[in-house]
């Protein structure tokens, strides 16, 4: 995997932690709720922080990663974060714990380089699937052009039983060749 890889699972990794420590801490199902109330709005606060320390993203990819905009992101940071000291000492404290379970650099490195080969092995099974598939369909569809089906379906029909028996053996056995 090259480190570009890398980082980005990293980064990834990361934003996903952060979320499910604030929402966990603040004892929130979804910090992208459309909510304004103050444990949400001081959750967010702390996301925002937290992922703009811990990641090199920009203001408006932290945004996306709760349906938010930059200019929501910038209002977190700049006037809500702030005032949390003072107004919600418990939002900030769980902000100050945080540096203290944070994953180290090589904790995050090794979660991401795990889902990284989960998901390359998913992608190779599904790209295998989809290729025997085709493949299968393929055949299908060069037996029925190779074919006048009605009329091998007239023969067939006038044929005895222990002929059609025959008869079908013969074109399984073609079929599994293929």
């Amino acid at each position: 995997m090259n480190t570009k890889n890398q980082e980005e699972s990293g980064v990834i990794f990361m934003l996903q932690f952060i979320k499910s420590y604030v929402e966990k801490e603040f004892q929130i199902k979804d910090l992208s709720t459309k909510n304004r109330s103050r444990s949400f709005v001081s959750a967010r606060a702390v996301y925002y922080k937290l992922a703009k320390e811990e990641t090199k993203l920009s203001l408006p990819i932290i945004g996306r990663s709760i349906r938010k905009t930059h200019a929501t992101v910038l209002h977190g940071l700049k006037n809500v974060f702030p005032l949390l000291k003072t107004y919600d000492p418990s939002a900030y404290k769980i902000y100050e714990k945080y540096n203290k379970i944070k994953p180290t650099n090589k904790e995050s490195e090794m979660f991401s380089l795990i889902d990284f080969e989960k998901l390359k092995v998913k992608y190779l099974n599904e790209k295998r699937d989809k290729y025997n598939i085709q493949r299968r369909l393929d055949r299908i569809q060069k037996v029925k052009e190779q074919s006048k089906l009605y009329d091998i379906t007239d023969r067939f029909n006038n044929l005895s039983k222990n002929k059609q028996e025959v008869f079908l053996e013969r074109v399984n056995a073609i079929l599994n060749m293929m």
